[in-house]
Protein backbone atom coordinates (compact mmCIF):
# COMPACT_ATOMS: atom_id res chain seq x y z
CA UNK A 1 0.00 0.00 0.00
CA UNK A 2 2.63 2.02 0.87
CA UNK A 3 4.08 2.11 -2.89
CA UNK A 4 1.12 1.32 -4.74
CA UNK A 5 -0.13 4.82 -3.75
CA UNK A 6 2.56 7.09 -3.33
CA UNK A 7 0.13 10.02 -3.53
CA UNK A 8 -2.15 8.57 -1.26
CA UNK A 9 0.44 7.66 1.21
CA UNK A 10 1.33 10.93 1.54
CA UNK A 11 -1.73 12.81 1.71
CA UNK A 12 -2.24 10.12 4.67
CA UNK A 13 1.10 11.04 6.50
CA UNK A 14 -0.08 15.16 5.89
CA UNK A 15 -2.88 14.29 7.63
CA UNK A 16 -1.26 12.31 10.23
CA UNK A 17 0.97 14.81 11.26
CA UNK A 18 -1.80 17.48 10.89
CA UNK A 19 -3.78 16.31 13.13
CA UNK A 20 -0.88 15.70 15.63
CA UNK A 21 -0.26 19.25 15.63
CA UNK A 22 -3.73 20.43 16.63
CA UNK A 23 -3.91 17.76 19.19
CA UNK A 24 -0.71 18.99 20.76
CA UNK A 25 -0.99 22.71 20.31
CA UNK A 26 -2.88 22.86 23.62
CA UNK A 27 -0.02 21.61 25.37
CA UNK A 28 2.64 24.41 26.01
CA UNK A 29 6.13 24.39 24.15
CA UNK A 30 8.16 23.03 26.55
CA UNK A 31 5.97 19.79 27.33
CA UNK A 32 5.60 19.54 23.39
CA UNK A 33 9.60 19.44 23.57
CA UNK A 34 10.16 16.88 26.23
CA UNK A 35 7.48 14.46 24.32
CA UNK A 36 9.55 14.63 21.36
CA UNK A 37 12.70 14.39 22.85
CA UNK A 38 10.95 11.34 24.44
CA UNK A 39 9.58 10.22 20.93
CA UNK A 40 12.97 10.68 19.29
CA UNK A 41 14.79 9.00 22.31
CA UNK A 42 12.40 5.64 21.97
CA UNK A 43 12.80 5.03 18.65
CA UNK A 44 16.48 5.92 18.36
CA UNK A 45 16.71 2.69 21.52
CA UNK A 46 14.33 0.88 19.40
CA UNK A 47 16.39 0.55 16.46
CA UNK A 48 20.07 0.68 18.04
CA UNK A 49 19.54 -0.95 21.15
CA UNK A 50 19.65 -4.42 19.72
CA UNK A 51 22.26 -3.73 17.37
CA UNK A 52 24.22 -2.14 20.08
CA UNK A 53 23.79 -5.26 22.37
CA UNK A 54 24.50 -8.09 19.64
CA UNK A 55 27.25 -6.31 18.82
CA UNK A 56 28.12 -6.09 22.43
CA UNK A 57 27.34 -9.22 23.06
CA UNK A 58 29.33 -10.77 19.64
CA UNK A 59 33.00 -8.66 20.62
CA UNK A 60 32.89 -8.32 24.63
CA UNK A 61 31.79 -11.84 25.59
CA UNK A 62 33.28 -14.23 23.05
CA UNK A 63 36.34 -13.32 23.63
CA UNK A 64 35.83 -13.25 27.14
CA UNK A 65 34.64 -16.29 27.29
CA UNK A 66 38.07 -17.26 25.31
CA UNK A 67 40.06 -16.00 28.13
CA UNK A 68 37.84 -17.35 30.15
CA UNK A 69 38.79 -20.91 29.03
CA UNK A 70 42.60 -20.43 28.49
CA UNK A 71 43.18 -19.13 32.05
CA UNK A 72 40.83 -22.19 33.38
CA UNK A 73 43.35 -24.58 31.40
CA UNK A 74 46.42 -23.04 32.36
CA UNK A 75 44.92 -23.34 36.38
CA UNK A 76 44.03 -27.31 35.68
CA UNK A 77 48.09 -27.21 34.00
CA UNK A 78 49.26 -25.94 37.09
CA UNK A 79 47.38 -27.73 39.05
CA UNK A 80 48.38 -30.67 37.34
CA UNK A 81 51.87 -30.13 37.67
CA UNK A 82 52.13 -29.08 41.34
CA UNK A 83 50.09 -32.41 41.91
CA UNK A 84 52.50 -34.25 40.43
CA UNK A 85 55.78 -32.38 42.27
CA UNK A 86 54.12 -32.96 45.56
CA UNK A 87 53.11 -36.54 44.53
CA UNK A 88 56.72 -37.25 43.87
CA UNK A 89 58.90 -35.81 46.74
CA UNK A 90 56.89 -38.46 48.90
CA UNK A 91 57.71 -41.32 46.74
CA UNK A 92 60.49 -43.54 47.39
Amino acid sequence: MLFRDIPYTLMYFGDMFRNMSALVSGFSRRIQILWMIFIVGYFYLAINLPVVWFWFTILVFTPAGFTYDRYRTMLERKANKEGSQSTSQYTA
